[in-house]
């Protein structure tokens, strides 16, 4: 996928073999889903595109701080535990 920082771009570099240099500079301008296969499974280095999940997934953050001022709900300890220890 897009690599725009230099210091990761270097890291992936000394793991790849030098001549996939050129490929690995075109990381910083990948455009949204594109990504570099490379591996041993893969006979030829390519960059693909990657389609979009549908439904595209929900990765919101959790309204954490909302949650956190609720009332505890009604919990029985003892039974909590009594089905944990089954």
């Amino acid at each position: 996928m897009r690599l725009t920082n230099p210091v990761d771009q270097g890291y992936v570099k000394k793991l790849l073999p030098d001549t996939l240099g050129s490929l690995i500079d075109e990381m910083a301008a990948f455009k949204q889903g594109e990504a570099l296969l490379v591996g041993e499974s893969i006979v030829l280095p390519s960059i693909v595109q990657i389609d979009g999940c549908t439904p595209a997934p929900s990765s919101n953050d959790i309204p954490y701080w909302q949650l956190w001022k609720e009332q505890w709900k009604e919990l029985d300890l003892g039974e909590l535990k009594e089905e944990w220890l089954r």
